[in-house]
């Protein structure tokens, strides 16, 4: 059930892949409507399926990687200065606001 900004885009992703039902529109949101949404999630084997070789998928991507990747190739590296800030965040995925923090740090710091 999507509410705003960036969720009707990824509920219908989500639909698109075939992992998940069709986003129920706050426009048609009902009991019914919900239930038979929950349903289908919980029910269709096919749906399961694709939704577990998706998340393996996802699971063995390196998403910060991949991230740190396509910010360098639009604006630019900072060389080893990228393993010296990973170092310094053990044990949690950084994420996108580290990335540009990381990043804004190198480039102005040379």
């Amino acid at each position: 059930m999507p509410h705003g900004v960036d969720q009707p885009f990824w509920g219908n992703r989500i639909a698109a892949l075939g992992v998940g039902p069709r986003p129920v529109p706050r426009s048609e949101l009902s009991a019914q409507s919900s239930a038979t949404a929950l349903r289908t999630a919980l029910t269709d084997n096919g749906m399961r399926e694709r939704a577990t070789l998706l998340g393996e998928q996802i699971a063995d991507e390196d998403g910060i990687t991949n991230a740190i990747e396509i910010f360098d190739r639009n604006f630019g590296r900072c060389g080893s200065e990228l393993a010296k800030q990973r170092a310094h965040c053990p044990g949690t995925t950084p994420g996108v606001l580290r990335i540009f923090v990381v990043r804004a740090s190198c480039r102005t710091s040379g």
